[in-house]
């Protein structure tokens, strides 16, 4: 029997290697691309794009054809770029939602109470400084200077670490206005959760109509009821009111209908820090008995699991080193960025019951090492996806294996959060005239 693994990279694997099935679709010149016969096939040049080519192209396109056994036949650079502008980032793009879907079919997902929990937050980044780029993504202006930036919106699913969906907006469009968008599209079996930065009074209201469920951390100056429950003293209360003219207008924008006097009923719960402090938190799911308030401390902790993605993101695939300056590939990158990283989280998910029982057996609970998963796994991408399809089983037995090996202790942290100033130039700048070659 195959293993979950298995058939999630081998769904994969079809996927790209069918793509000319779907040239009028996924080519910029149905055809005309990809109809001789070269060395650079459009399966190639897709893993070699989600290979992550953060070093210069000179030398990832030797280390990819090294793998392929084909170095007496090594494409250019030149080649390459020409070859990639030929695919539209729309494939990528819909790879990557078919790598989160595949997930779910592939693999006994985590649940909370049979719902999937997930997280919604957002981050920003700058991108190569090119016109083309900041008419595609939009501009960050200050009093000196104007540079390409964009705004990212996930939904995370924070139980199995993966990257379900992602929204790309300006920094100058509200992050509240963005999610409120796209809680029509959510399943009914989603329990989100917000963080402070997403307090308005619709939030709830829409995850209602839609049928899905949520979960909001408020700050305790929030509204009167907020502060009428803090000084109350009680566990949890069940709150009736009326949405406010700004929801109403909110709904107006996205054509909503809602009746002449709208109202939200939702549920406040209190929540008491190890420091003293109190933490106000707002849920729709109003079954006291069901859903006893003891249950949502640690439940909300879970949304730290999309910050320490975004920390992934940033630093350990590097999503701002962009391997090109064009439209087409600048998205091609974003997209194999988020692939690569459910295609890591699928993997560690595989490895549970390994990792568990190593565990039982050293001081401290381990975990896979993402960071030294990404290197490890870049160099699997030949032997998984372009080798004969019955030799997967095998390629996957030995990246287990290297990933097993390196296993990192968990670290409880009991240190208060300090906030610290972004450097100027952001962790990962793209520079016009220099790549890593090591």
């Amino acid at each position: 029997m195959q293993s979950p693994l298995h058939q999630y990279f081998k769904a994969i694997q079809l996927a790209v290697a069918n793509i000319s099935d779907h040239a009028d679709i996924y080519f910029t010149r149905p055809g005309k691309d990809f109809t001789r016969r070269r060395l650079l096939t459009a399966e190639r040049t897709v893993w070699m794009v989600l290979s992550l080519l953060r070093q210069s192209l000179c030398v990832e396109i030797g280390h990819f054809f090294q793998r392929l056994n084909a170095c007496q036949n090594m494409p250019s650079k030149s080649a390459f770029v020409q070859a990639r502008s030929k695919i539209r980032a729309s494939f990528f793009q819909h790879l990557f939602i078919q790598s989160a879907e595949l997930f779910y079919h592939s693999f006994q997902a985590r649940h909370w109470r049979s719902f999937r929990v997930w997280a919604t937050d957002g981050t920003g980044f700058r991108l190569p400084n090119t016109d083309e780029l900041g008419a595609e993504f939009g501009w960050h202006l200050n009093q000196f200077d104007a540079v390409p930036s964009t705004h990212l919106l996930v939904h995370f699913d924070v139980l199995n670490q993966i990257i379900v969906n992602a929204f790309f907006h300006s920094r100058y469009v509200a992050e509240t206005t963005v999610a409120c968008k796209h809680i029509q599209f959510l399943p009914p079996d989603v329990l989100m959760l917000y963080d402070r930065g997403f307090p308005a009074q619709v939030i709830p209201w829409l995850h209602r109509y839609f049928g899905s469920h949520c979960l909001v951390r408020l700050s305790l100056s929030h509204s009167l009821n907020v502060k009428n429950f803090v000084d109350s003293g009680a566990r949890q209360i069940i709150v009736h009111e009326p949405l406010n003219i700004r929801s109403r207008r909110t709904l107006q924008s996205l054509e909503i209908p809602f009746d002449k006097h709208p109202d939200i009923t939702y549920r406040l719960i209190r929540v008491d820090l190890p420091t003293g402090e109190t933490e106000v938190l707002l849920t729709t799911l109003t079954d006291l008995r069901r859903f006893p308030h003891t249950l949502f401390k640690d439940l909300y902790h879970r949304r730290w699991g999309v910050e320490t993605c975004f920390f992934s993101l940033k630093s350990l695939l590097q999503i701002v080193r962009s391997s090109a300056i064009t439209v087409n590939s600048v998205w091609q990158d974003l997209y194999a960025t988020f692939i690569i990283y459910n295609f890591l989280s699928a993997v560690h998910h595989s490895m549970e019951k390994e990792v568990a029982h190593i565990s039982q057996r050293r001081r401290t609970p381990c975990q896979p090492n993402r960071n030294i998963s990404v290197g490890i796994f870049k160099s699997f991408i030949v032997r998984l996806f372009l080798r004969p399809r019955e030799d997967l089983d095998d390629a996957i037995r030995q990246l287990q294996g290297y990933l097993l090996k390196h296993l990192e202790p968990i670290k409880i942290n009991h240190h208060p959060r300090t906030r610290k100033m972004m450097r100027l130039g952001e962790r990962h700048n793209w520079e016009a005239n220099y790549r890593h070659a090591l």
